[in-house]
């Protein structure tokens, strides 16, 4: 395994669990002052921002977070299938 195929599965993982904990941060009541906290949502508010131009805009739900997880699951996908170094 490439050195670049293994950096790239991990950031991969590592943005899936931040996008995951941000959610659960969400359901929570947290200072959103935290430094953690904004370490949190300025990493993952590139993607999530990109994933909400691809939900409705009328729908009360924010999907970004499904949408941002599945289209990193589909690249880890392919990674691990076709991405042979």
């Amino acid at each position: 395994m490439s050195f670049l195929r293994t950096f790239l599965l991990v950031l991969i993982e590592v943005w899936q669990w931040l996008i995951i904990l941000r959610v659960v941060l969400s359901w929570t009541k947290v200072n959103p002052a935290n430094r953690w906290v904004g370490w949190i949502r300025e990493s993952t508010e590139p993607l999530l921002k990109l994933c909400r131009h691809l939900q409705p805009r009328n729908w009360t739900a924010d999907l970004a977070p499904l949408i941002a997880f599945l289209s990193l699951e589909i690249i880890r996908y392919f990674l691990l299938r076709y991405f042979i170094f």
